[in-house]
């Protein structure tokens, strides 16, 4: 059996932004030891139903989007497109309920990503930044016309932070 710790987020929570780039206050040493340098992440996600409407004279898709989180700690995953470290969390998808009501929401189970691998958080805040995979925007919801609203529906989201005791080798 493996220890995990649990951060559980909820998006009306913030100190600041909205729910597509909200930033948290999280007191990390409260959280995780002080000891243990690295950490396999994962992530469980959830919003609150909405329209999410697809609009083919608007082109506009809401099958997938992308959760970047910026722990403000070193990531040990890279992305090609930046040719950086990756602040890519996983990927949530489209989940529809009903299609002809205010029903659709956007989720992804823990195992539905891979883990991240990352050092422990240095500063106090945590920060999201929630993009539409289709059209690189920030994903906000729709009315039932498919007309875009101002900011996605509230979300909650649970971190899994599983120790790595071995010491990682590095180039």
């Amino acid at each position: 059996m493996s220890i995990t710790y649990s951060l559980v987020l909820n998006s009306a929570d913030r100190i600041d932004g909205s729910h597509n780039t909200p930033i948290f206050n999280i007191g990390w040493c409260e959280l995780l030891p002080e000891k243990i340098k690295l950490y396999n992440v994962r992530f469980s996600f959830q919003t609150v139903g909405g329209y999410y409407k697809d609009s083919a004279a608007n082109d506009l898709a809401y099958t997938s989007a992308l959760v970047y989180a910026n722990f403000g700690s070193r990531s040990f995953s890279f992305d090609t497109s930046t040719d950086s470290p990756s602040l890519l969390l996983g990927i949530i998808r489209r989940d529809v309920q009903n299609a002809n009501s205010i029903a659709v929401s956007l989720n992804c189970k823990k195992e539905e990503n891979p883990m991240r691998t990352m050092s422990s958080p240095t500063g106090n805040q945590l920060s999201f930044r929630i993009i539409n995979q289709h059209d690189g925007e920030l994903l906000v919801n729709t009315d039932s016309t498919a007309a875009q609203t101002t900011d996605m529906t509230p979300w909650t989201a649970i971190l899994e932070f599983i120790p790595i005791f071995e010491d990682v080798k590095q180039p």
